[in-house]
């Protein structure tokens, strides 16, 4: 419960600057193709490439974690959120923090937290909390994507 509160109050302290972030993009893609990137610009000395492998790599669990509901084994799915994604495996994404902004790393921390939060769901296998915490992580990410863009 701790955790969930802590998601929330990190997630809400960053929803007016993601509102206020996201009224500059356009919804036609179209169109956006020739505005100026207005994200935040983070630079990563030598990490770059390895932290755009670790946001692929986020995103090929969150489809593992989807396949592994789908067919029924929230074992398997709790595993992946809780040690790939979430706090359980926060270790292996630490070094990547040195060179994020704050608003990035809490942003980081919040989804590594709303993670284990899934893994929780997905451990009592209550289907509408699952998709509610899996909602709660991919928004996350959605918002860092929206804000920050990496080089």
């Amino acid at each position: 419960m701790k955790r969930h509160i802590t998601l929330i109050l990190v997630l809400a302290a960053f929803a007016p600057a993601y509102a206020d972030e996201h009224k500059h993009h356009p919804d036609s893609g179209r169109a956006e193709m020739h505005q100026p990137d207005q994200r935040v610009l983070v630079k990563f000395p030598d990490e770059a490439r390895y932290f755009l492998q670790t946001m692929r790599k986020n995103l090929y669990d969150i489809n593992e974690i989807h396949r592994a509901v789908a067919d029924s084994n929230f074992e398997q799915a709790a595993q992946i959120a809780e040690f790939n994604l979430g706090m359980g495996g926060i270790k292996t994404h630490n070094m990547l923090a040195v060179d994020m902004p704050d608003g990035m790393q809490n942003m980081g921390m919040a989804f590594h937290q709303a993670s284990s939060q899934l893994a929780q769901s997905l451990k009592e296998q209550n289907t509408a909390k699952i998709f509610n915490d899996l909602a709660n992580v991919t928004q996350t990410c959605v918002m860092c994507h929206d804000l920050y863009r990496v080089r």
